[in-house]
């Protein structure tokens, strides 16, 4: 068995490594860390693991708060690896902005408003007669719930991710 299979095999016995680990590319990119510079690790994180995240939160996105927080500890290690050993001592977060990369929820928000942009279904106005000056201008109809499932559908998710919207972007 050559070395990096080895390697791979001992790391997989240590950390108890999923299947979904290797499908997101954290395996290809920690075996990939010690051979190629920075930038070119930026392109494997971006055509290994963000791509991988970003299809798959069409249909994890509303998952549980439980689940969400486990892809962002991968996407975690990702970015970790994608950086090497971090001599400027940068926290995540400044690395997070220095590379350009949106965070699982700020993903999913991106996405979510990319795709449902131009779907009137999900955007129904306010009509408001009185006029309050801290009014935003759009306000949009978010149905009642009663209960967590009721929170994670798309008539309830899409009306307040634009009602949190800033008046001006």
């Amino acid at each position: 068995m050559s070395n990096r299979c080895t390697a791979w095999t001992s790391y997989q016995r240590r950390y108890n490594v999923t299947p979904w680990w290797g499908a997101c590319g954290y395996v290809s990119m920690w075996m990939l860390k010690s051979y190629l510079p920075e930038s070119t690790m930026q392109i494997v994180y971006r055509s290994l693991a963000e791509s991988v995240i970003n299809y798959g939160l069409t249909s994890f996105g509303f998952a549980s708060d439980y689940k969400i927080e486990k892809i962002q500890k991968l996407q975690d290690k990702c970015v970790k690896t994608t950086v090497g050993k971090n001599p400027s001592n940068l926290s995540l977060e400044q690395i997070y902005e220095n590379l350009g990369i949106l965070k699982v929820k700020s993903l999913l928000k991106y996405n979510v408003v990319k795709k449902y942009h131009f779907n009137g279904k999900f955007r129904m106005k306010i009509e408001n007669s009185y006029l309050t000056r801290l009014q935003k201008t759009e306000q949009y109809h978010v149905p009642p719930w009663s209960n967590k499932y009721g929170k994670r559908t798309l008539d309830y998710v899409i009306p307040e991710l634009y009602n949190s919207l800033p008046a001006k972007l």
